[in-house]
């Protein structure tokens, strides 16, 4: 005989009750992950409480916690909701690729002069140094800014604000793909010892 696992959860979230269809080989976190995706509540805000108790570990078997049908969890945290700071933030950083775009486009600019003859042969190597540091600055800086992007959490729902993040960090990937192009391009020959 097939033991009776319920399909169907309760899930109380301040006044409102959420229905969960469970899955049989759920874990918690599979849950919290249903919860972020369809109440916006981040994993790390939420706090599930059964029977008086914290559902803290993530890897423990939802059929091992013997919720009988319609059991009735309760449900702690706060949605992310998109603000406008979130969008001030992918308009300044936007606004901070455009300026690192163009610093890097002066570097090329440069080096092509250096390339062109334009920079006696002895000063090519503390030329080609200088464009290195400047590359490290602008690969510094555009790792600064992916590294705020993935700071800020969006629900599954807003799927606007996401492409722009996603088409942002493409962006800056990109850069940070020529920016690695030029560098090798630069570096001296290494020698075999």
């Amino acid at each position: 005989m097939a033991t009776s696992f319920p399909a169907c959860i309760k899930l109380q979230y301040g006044l409102d009750t959420h229905k969960v269809e469970l899955g049989e080989d759920w874990q918690v976190k599979d849950l919290k992950q249903h919860i972020w995706d369809s109440l916006s509540i981040p994993v790390d805000r939420q706090k599930i409480i059964y029977k008086g108790k914290l559902l803290s570990d993530p890897d423990v078997s939802i059929q091992s916690l013997n919720f009988k049908p319609k059991t009735k969890l309760m449900l702690v945290g706060e949605p992310v909701v998109v603000s406008g700071e979130h969008e001030k933030l992918l308009l300044d950083i936007s606004d901070q690729l455009i300026q690192q775009c163009a610093k890097y486009a002066d570097v090329c600019d440069t080096v092509e002069g250096v390339m062109g003859e334009f920079l006696p042969k002895h000063l090519h190597t503390s030329a080609n140094i200088e464009h290195l540091k400047s590359l490290r600055v602008i690969s510094g800086q555009c790792m600064n800014m992916v590294e705020r992007l993935d700071s800020i959490q969006v629900s599954a729902k807003d799927t606007a604000f996401k492409d722009k993040k996603k088409s942002l960090i493409t962006r800056i990937n990109e850069l940070l793909d020529d920016i690695d192009n030029l560098t090798n391009q630069l570096k001296p020959p290494q020698s075999d010892n």
